[in-house]
């Protein structure tokens, strides 16, 4: 019997982000670009899933526990290769990502042996995962661009340690994936 107590904890997060970026462009043929960026941004991305615990072990007062993750900042380096026509640039991109992560798990039944109703322990996770990217740029001045991108980031798994040091698993693993769609502005530097 799988014990939600121990997991799974899957659930979506959402939330802005707010950054810049820092990049050059080089057009090699006469419609071919080729370029490369780094970002670093905020982000208040978030969510929760709560569930009940559906099995009592004598002296395990626990009833529910509760999992939530927040995405702290996100960084990349990256590779552009686009196609320019007039003022437009349509391109992908890949590259390199990093994040950090904050997990807080709350349950009502640990430690067994203190006064609190539910308990909380957060950890922080920093971790690098592959970027990989599409978007639009469109020159409405010889300096000034405006761009939409999309963006997933797959951080991959990790572990991270369960904080009952009597319960029956030590650590559970987490799989974070990160969807964004970008909207900036960009001064051209010629």
């Amino acid at each position: 019997m799988e014990i939600p107590e121990f997991g799974p904890y899957d659930h979506n997060t959402s939330g802005g982000v707010v950054g810049g970026q820092l990049g050059c462009n080089y057009q090699f043929q006469q419609n071919w670009v080729v370029g490369a960026e780094g970002e670093l941004w905020w982000s208040g991305m978030k969510g929760s899933v709560t569930t009940p615990e559906d099995f009592t072990p004598p002296g395990d007062p626990g009833t529910f526990s509760r999992f939530e993750s927040r995405n702290l900042w996100n960084g990349d380096v990256a590779l552009r290769f686009g196609y320019a026509v007039d003022r437009n640039l349509l391109y992908g991109k890949v590259g390199a990502a990093f994040g950090s992560f904050r997990y807080t798990e709350t349950h009502d039944d640990f430690p067994v042996d203190n006064a609190c109703n539910s308990c909380s322990v957060s950890f922080t996770n920093t971790r690098a995962g592959l970027l990989l990217g599409a978007g639009w740029e469109y020159a409405f001045t010889n300096n000034w661009t405006a761009k939409v991108e999309y963006d997933y980031i797959n951080y991959g798994s990790a572990n991270i340690p369960y904080p009952n040091a009597s319960a029956t698993i030590q650590s559970f693993p987490v799989h974070d994936t990160v969807n964004i769609v970008k909207v900036g502005v960009n001064y051209l530097f010629r």
